[in-house]
């Protein structure tokens, strides 16, 4: 079950809030990719942890975003929402913890939604002011990419990177 398994209840309801604040990360920031994350979470809530408050920014920013949406009548905004809430549920190990903990093979079918609510944000900027913010994003996600195709096709390379993150 790993340390959401063992922890006390009071970290059992607070944790989940850090594996937002990660998965969160890695929507936005895909860096540090690993086969392993078990090294940083604990059975025991830091208060010092960064991803705790990122999770609880997403939590509240997800709702202040559902309220709007409603409010507006925007159900293309608000079915973008409900159903990256419901895909991310299925793996929150919020309420019940289920057998693997965290990874970004996790987070793939939320990060459908995810893009999705970006596309219907970034509909409404003007097509040079969203070429010129999307292809140096584009650029740095190819250069992204190659860079782990190339580690992640060798074992050596990639297991010696992995030892070295999460060691």
């Amino acid at each position: 079950m790993g340390p959401l398994g063992v922890a006390a209840p009071f970290d059992r309801w607070l944790l989940p809030f850090a594996l937002v604040g990660r998965y969160l990360q890695l929507l936005l920031v895909p860096w540090r990719l690993n086969i392993d994350y078990s090294g940083w979470i604990s059975p025991t809530l830091s208060l010092a942890n960064p991803y705790f408050y990122l999770g609880i920014a997403a939590v509240i920013a997800w709702w202040i975003a559902l309220i709007i949406s409603l409010r507006r009548r925007a159900y293309a905004y608000l079915g973008a929402l409900v159903c990256f809430v419901l895909s991310y549920s299925m793996v929150s190990n919020f309420g019940i913890v289920i057998g693997a903990l965290f990874g970004e093979r996790l987070i793939f079918l939320s990060s459908l939604f995810f893009i999705l609510l970006l596309a219907l944000l970034l509909r409404h900027v003007r097509p040079l002011w969203l070429t010129t913010l999307l292809l140096p994003l584009f650029l740095l996600a190819v250069l992204r990419t190659e860079t782990y195709a190339y580690q992640w096709n060798n074992a050596l390379r990639l297991y010696t990177y992995c030892a070295n993150q999460e060691p």
